[in-house]
């Protein structure tokens, strides 16, 4: 029997050194926060919201390359998991206190 604890899983996904991001500067980290994790999680993103002097048009670039080496790939990967953990069928247990 194969047994999985979410939490111990998501927290080795998180150190793993394939998941990690790279460093970024500033304008780059506010971008990713700010920007890209709203709109990747379907929310609204109106232009008034947008800070355009927290960051340069160099850091829309290194958004862009981060998204498609880093972001594309850790999405791949974390499908694989999420598909693999699918077809592992649940099992009732109870837990015991001492």
């Amino acid at each position: 029997m194969i047994t999985v604890s979410v939490k111990k899983l998501l927290d080795a996904i998180e150190e793993a050194e394939e998941y990690k991001l790279p460093e970024m500067n500033e304008g780059t980290q506010y971008l990713y926060d700010e920007l890209y994790g709203k709109a990747s999680r379907g929310m609204e993103l109106h232009l008034s919201e947008i800070a355009f002097d927290r960051f340069e048009l160099e850091d829309i670039d290194e958004m862009r390359e981060l998204h498609c080496t880093t972001l594309e790939a850790n999405e791949s990967k974390a499908n694989t998991i999420s598909g693999s953990l699918l077809c592992i069928q649940p099992v009732a247990v109870a837990s015991e206190f001492v």
